[in-house]
């Protein structure tokens, strides 16, 4: 029978090829082999579901689909074709008795993986003259690559063998891979079948983007392979968005094993981030914030990666630190450290406010990292010089999983994007924190001033306010805003004005700080305090006389009326006296406060002055020394090259002297060499110039140009010939 279209198609791996000619399956050519065969030979697996009727034929000699695929090494193609296994050849082929096996070609042709799949369904088998896979493997030539893993694994050749496995299991996942949607429905009754990986065919579909089969598929959803991988991980791994919507119900699973780069712990988010995939974040938010084994969060993978779309994503988990030692970080790590590691200038700029002053179990900060590092850029240092632990105080708090796009707004100091969303005022983001409290905890006085009016005196999950987060960060202006919130304790009983006192001396903001608890601290002191006490009374008198009111009638009714109100004029008289009491100290104390904060900058100026000017005398000490190392060590070469003389042998052991005898016969041996070389080439008069100048009428090129002057009318130096001319030459 002649060679078909199908067979064509199944050779060259033409998968739709293959289908279009179905109609031709069951065909041999002239030498008994079929479509499958073709198939199997060339290594295309994804071709062999679509043959699956022609399993188990055999050509003119007897071989199988499988033993084409065992012979030529295609491991992907015998895993499909196991059905096939326990066959024998009819007729002698190649290098191989009647009645060979598979697994005799495999051991013969050295390929261990495959040998290993054939092993227990083909193992004791013997061809028609009684040899095994092991004879096989035995009988390779010396010029052929090295077996013994092959060798190895047929040592304990057993005779009890498996049943080769149903036809059809893997055939699920080829068609999976592909995304054949028909392909998949047909075999709907292997669903669930995990390969020797624990693999299955929503894996196999969820990693190629085929979203479409993943319906047909729900039952394989939460299985996981031998690693712990889901199919929404493998979806993850390639930023599958279409499949990863369909598969979140897997969000959450950890993986149980190492694979490639990812350890035990890690989930679909960190796969992601590791190689780039921003667009899945949003999908993922689930597992925002898990750790895996190592204590890395889904931010550090995304800043080892060098991915700054994803780490932007992310900041959420800002804050955590690694539990382990991992890539050549210690433990307690942090996503800024890596970025420091690495130079990653961007992504220190993004995350230095909010994990500056972190340590790792050794001790150091990001900035200690980055300057230990010579390839980082000035600038990457500049960006972490305030990174102490002194100045912990100073971290802002990781945003919260969920915000909205007025937080988002602030948190980028986006003023248009503000004012489109200022509607969205009172709304609190998944921490419980409002874009006042984000505005505060930045400086963002403008926002403040709008933001005050409908958010002030919110709380957010540990009972903060917008007051404690700008006092800690010594923002003056916010602080001043937000005054009618000094009464208010966060969860741990702490107020504002306790926060701002709280800050260290050695702070870079101690200062800002100290100005804020001395505000605080005139607002809850005798002047505004006594103040708003009177308020309250006099609000309080209001309520009774209202209660009163009803109480008495006619001219008692109006005695009590008039006594109320001289009674809150009067309040309402102590009450202004006393605020315009405390404007007037407050305004003296502040003035006071900012003549302080003006000396200290002045201060630190000068500090900053001085220091550049010992660093300018440093490093000009620093070139002079220099200089003077460069040539102490030109000296030091020179008196090298020209050693002098050994005069005693004193000191030296026998084995330094007959070292010593060595180096010098060597030495003497290139003097010699050297000294020939020399002498052939330089003038015969100064033995210093080259040769240069012919000597006429003899032809003798023997002096060097500036020698030549002086020999003529003398004889040649060589042959005594009188020189009558000389002709300088270039060589």
């Amino acid at each position: 029978m002649s060679f078909t279209d199908l067979m064509r198609a199944a050779m060259k791996g033409d998968f739709e090829g293959v289908k279009r000619s179905l109609n031709q399956v069951g065909r041999k050519d002239e030498n008994g082999r079929t479509a499958l065969m073709f198939a199997a030979a060339s290594g295309h697996a994804d071709c062999i579901p679509l043959l699956e009727e022609e399993l188990r034929m055999q050509d003119n000699s007897g071989m199988t689909a499988l033993m084409k695929a065992a012979y030529h090494g295609k491991t992907d193609c015998v895993r499909l074709l196991l059905s096939e296994a326990g066959k024998h050849t009819t007729g002698a082929w190649s290098n191989f008795s009647p009645g060979a096996t598979a697994l005799m070609m495999a051991a013969h042709e050295n390929h261990p993986e495959i040998v290993q799949f054939l092993l227990p369904y083909e193992q004791g088998m013997i061809d028609s003259n009684g040899n095994t896979a092991m004879w096989y493997a035995n009988k390779r030539t010396s010029w052929m690559s090295d077996n013994y893993q092959v060798r190895r694994l047929l040592e304990n050749e057993g005779s009890e063998r498996a049943s080769p496995p149903p036809q059809g299991p893997a055939f699920l996942q080829v068609f999976a891979t592909v995304g054949d949607v028909e392909g998949v429905q047909k075999h709907l009754d292997r669903v669930g079948y995990q390969n020797l990986n624990g693999t299955t065919a929503l894996m196999m579909a969820a990693e190629k983007g085929h979203s479409d089969c993943i319906p047909l598929l729900e039952k394989e959803i939460g299985m996981q392979n031998n690693w712990g991988w889901t199919a929404l991980m493998w979806g993850a791994l390639n930023g599958q968005t279409d499949c990863a919507r369909l598969l979140l119900s897997e969000a959450g699973r950890q993986s149980t094993e190492k694979w490639d780069d990812f350890p035990p712990g890690a989930t679909a988010l960190m796969i992601a981030v590791a190689k780039g995939h921003s667009r899945c974040i949003p999908l993922l938010e689930k597992e925002v914030r898990m750790q895996d084994n190592r204590g890395w969060t889904a931010l550090m993978y995304a800043v080892h990666g060098g991915h700054i779309d994803c780490a932007r994503l992310l900041l959420s988990e800002t804050g955590l630190q690694s539990s382990k030692g991992a890539s050549g970080m210690p433990k307690g790590t942090s996503a800024l450290m890596l970025a420091a590691a690495r130079g990653s200038t961007d992504i220190v700029a993004l995350l230095e406010p909010y994990e500056l002053g972190l340590r790792d179990s050794q001790g150091n900060t990001a900035g200690h990292i980055a300057r230990a590092n010579p390839r980082n850029s000035k600038e990457l240092i500049a960006l972490l010089e305030r990174d102490s632990p002194d100045n912990l105080a100073l971290r802002l708090l990781p945003p919260a999983v969920d915000i909205t796009p007025l937080i988002q707004a602030v948190i980028a100091g986006d003023r248009e994007a503000f004012h489109a969303h200022l509607d969205e005022a009172g709304r609190k983001d998944t921490d419980g924190r409002t874009a006042l409290m984000y505005a505060a905890e930045r400086g963002e006085v403008e926002f403040v001033r709008l933001l005050r009016t409908q958010e002030l005196r919110m709380q957010d999950q540990e009972g903060r306010i917008a007051l404690m987060l700008a006092a800690q960060h010594g923002e003056i202006g916010c602080v001043k805003l937000l005054l009618e919130e000094a009464d208010l304790e966060n969860s741990r009983g702490e107020s504002a004005l306790d926060i701002a006192g709280s800050v260290g001396s050695k702070a870079s903001h101690h200062t800002r700080c100290q100005c804020c608890a001395l505000i605080l601290r005139d607002d809850a002191g005798a002047g505004v305090g006594v103040g708003r006490h009177l308020s309250v009374a006099q609000r309080k008198l209001l309520t009774v006389r209202e209660a009163l009111s009803t109480a008495f009638s006619g001219d008692d009714a109006q005695h009590a009326e008039n006594a109320f109100a001289n009674i809150i004029a009067e309040l309402n008289f102590l009450r202004q006296l006393t605020e315009q009491q405390d404007r007037n100290t407050n305004a003296a104390e502040i003035a006071s406060l900012q003549r302080r904060l003006e000396e200290k900058d002045a201060e630190v100026a000068a500090e900053r002055q001085e220091h550049g000017r010992r660093i300018a005398e440093l490093t000009t000490r620093l070139q002079e020394r220099t200089d003077e190392l460069e040539k102490r060590t030109l000296e030091l070469q020179t008196s090298i090259r020209m050693p002098q003389p050994i005069l005693t042998g004193d000191g030296y052991t026998l084995d330094e002297l007959e070292l010593l005898e060595r180096n010098l016969t060597t030495s003497l041996k290139t003097i010699t060499t050297s000294r020939a070389v020399l002498q052939s080439s330089s003038c015969i008069v100064c033995l210093r110039n080259p040769k240069d100048t012919l000597l006429q009428p003899c032809n003798h090129l023997c002096v060097c140009s500036d020698c030549s002057g002086q020999l003529k009318g003398q004889p040649c130096p060589l042959c005594r010939t009188p020189i009558d001319n000389t002709v300088k030459v270039h060589l």
